[in-house]
């Protein structure tokens, strides 16, 4: 063991570096901010340790070895602040706004999106990785080629977007891709005492691997093992109570860990016998979530209206990871949509959740024990009343679950009681849970519904035309209030940007199927106005439209031209309800036009919404 002891402390020596410079630049760190630096160097310190540990199997290959352990404790999204910037003060000012622009474009990707970018060409940014491969326990071939796909997109988009005035075309640009990435993994050095920082890491990686076994144990015999039910919202004092034992957990808190507490159900829904489509699920959550213990329990999975759907759930050190797993109606292979730790449900306990897909569909999924006895529903604002009030409607339950449409309803508005036994599992709030598409595109924050790229990117560059002018002054602080897909399928976005004048910029760009590129609009709204309501005007692929964002409340909306109401038009889950109209958008000049907005018992909400008339220039 001498002789392999000094291998492993000889590459450790060696390999600190290389592996410190690779994680700066999978996090997007700037060498002159220490926290950045510091988490590029725990990052690398802890796949060295990993690498230690498996020394037997890796020693043949430890490069390999060592780069993939750092690729699986990549952060699944990038932190929601901005990267620190980088400055490139040694170059001629010309080259120097090239490599910041860059490095920006960088900076505005996730880590598992910069992965298959940076392996593309490694060894020209960092040489001491020339021959290292991007792993396949990184991605399947299919989700490699996706994630390419996207982060080439992102990156071109971040790159069009960029306000440096002195930058050359986004084609030279991109040939300086490499020289600006090893521009700054060369500013990176060995963390210091790189081997007893590995040394000390291995040991507490040995104490996690004896606790995880343990907590695996105690899943799997039966026993409970973390201290909150963190998937309830609400417990009345009695449902509490009765679950108070399970939440002592004495044995667990000594071990200082928790692995999530998931619950023995079956596996139910429409679905529940194909098996196949259940092995796919659990294979596929696996191959997601590496840091995953014990058994992979599928709860439910089924067909609504618009998706097939899952949910899947085990125990992990964070807490219980509970995970949404989607794909067409009939598809044999679902993709994860969304997930998150801590998703614990104890036995008395339920999961619920209004989980939309990136086309605004939105279902209202209730999973709990198979003896169920009530679900109710309303969209008034609480259920404390002694006696439910009016519009409190009973859920049909099939085994334990319902599954309900809610795509015509504003789901912040929905409340729910579950009631198991005599007990109340859950109270209040459904959440939200939008499946895919609701990352931040390129940085930028997306509040309702999803951002498709192509068309945000036509909307920033109005938006900045705009600011040029000086009419709004600038913002660093855009904001997607919406986005999605309306009644015809087409693509749109609702664009605000603060200004530190009087007025804020609304920007809105659509996209048809038999459009080119998109077509944008900018409106001037108040300042100090909310995001909703806001009707406005917008060319579809069946004529004009008049697109409204919806307040908390809203059911319904009806269009009046010229004093005639149309039919009244469900509000979809994401808030946002689309009506046609007759003519040329100018009609309203001659045809007063009006929204009025109705709740789900019929009564109107707040007063008459008027569509905006774009901004001299607006059209994109």
């Amino acid at each position: 063991m001498p002789a392999a002891d000094g291998e492993l402390r000889d590459f450790v020596a060696g390999f600190a570096e290389p592996l410190t410079r690779l994680a700066a630049l999978l996090l997007a760190a700037s060498p002159a901010d220490a926290r950045s630096t510091a988490n590029a160097e725990r990052l690398a310190i802890a796949a060295l340790a990993r690498t230690k540990r498996d020394w037997r199997d890796a020693s043949a290959g430890p490069e390999s070895a060592a780069v993939e352990a750092l690729l699986s404790r990549l952060p699944r999204r990038r932190a929601p602040e901005s990267p620190p910037p980088v400055d490139f003060p040694d170059d001629e000012p010309e080259i120097a706004a090239v490599k910041s622009a860059v490095w920006r474009a960088w900076a505005a990707l996730d880590p598992r999106h910069r992965a298959p970018l940076l392996f593309n060409d490694l060894s020209a940014v960092i040489r001491r990785l020339d021959g290292i491969e991007l792993p396949r326990s990184f991605a399947s071939s299919r989700k490699l080629s996706a994630l390419i796909s996207e982060a080439d997109e992102r990156l071109r988009f971040a790159l069009a977007q960029d306000d440096a005035t002195s930058c050359p075309p986004a084609d030279v640009i991109t040939a300086w891709f490499a020289p600006t990435l090893a521009d700054v993994a060369a500013r990176f050095d060995a963390p210091i005492d790189a081997a007893s920082r590995v040394d000390a890491e291995s040991g507490r990686l040995r104490w996690r691997t004896v606790v995880a076994v343990a907590a695996v144990v105690a899943v799997l015999a039966g026993g409970s093992v973390v201290a909150a039910n963190a998937s309830q919202p609400k417990r009345t004092p009695a449902t509490a109570a009765s679950s108070s034992p399970a939440a002592q957990r004495p044995a667990q808190q000594a071990l200082g860990t928790s692995a999530g507490q998931v619950v023995d159900w079956p596996t139910r829904g429409g679905l529940r016998d194909d098996t196949a489509l259940i092995a796919g699920i659990r294979a596929a959550y696996v191959a997601a979530h590496p840091d995953a213990l014990g058994q992979v329990r599928v709860l439910f999975v089924s067909d609504t209206t618009w998706f097939r759907i899952a949910y899947a759930t085990s125990p992990s050190p964070d807490g219980a990871i509970g995970s949404w797993f989607y794909g067409p109606v009939g598809a044999s292979a679902l993709a994860e949509g969304a997930f998150r730790h801590g998703a614990d449900v104890a036995d008395d306990g339920a999961i619920a959740a209004a989980v939309s897909d990136p086309a605004g569909h939105t279902v209202l999924v209730v999973i709990g024990p198979p003896d169920t006895a009530e679900v109710q529903w309303t969209n008034v604002e609480s259920l404390s009343a002694p006696d439910p009030p009016p519009g409190v409607d009973d859920l049909p339950i099939v085994d334990g679950i319902v599954v309900h449409d809610v795509s015509s309803t504003y789901v912040p508005a929905v409340r729910l009681v579950v009631r198991v036994g005599q007990d109340v599992a859950w109270s209040g709030a459904a959440p939200q849970v939008q499946l895919a598409g609701s990352a931040p595109v390129a940085g930028i924050p997306v509040e309702r519904g999803f951002a498709d790229a192509m068309v945000l990117g036509a909307a920033m560059g109005l938006a900045r035309d705009w600011q040029r002018t000086g009419a709004f002054g600038s913002s660093a602080d855009p904001r997607v209030v919406w986005g999605g897909v309306d009644a015809v399928h087409d693509v749109g976005v609702v664009l605000r940007m603060a200004s530190p004048l009087l007025s804020d910029l609304v920007v809105v760009s659509w996209l048809s199927d038999h459009q080119r590129r998109p077509q944008s609009r900018a409106y001037r709204v108040d300042a100090t106005s909310s995001e909703a309501p806001f009707a406005f005007f917008y060319t579809a692929r069946d004529g004009t439209r008049v697109g409204v964002l919806a307040p908390h409340g809203s059911a319904m909306a009806v269009l009046v031209v010229d004093g005639v109401a149309s039919a009244p038009v469900p509000v979809d889950g994401t808030g946002f309800v689309s009506m046609p109209v007759s003519g040329p958008s100018g009609v309203s000049a001659g045809h007063p036009i009006e929204v009025k907005l109705l709740s789900a018992s019929g009564k109107p909400i707040g007063h008459p919404v008027v569509p905006l008339e774009a901004i001299a220039g607006g059209d994109g």
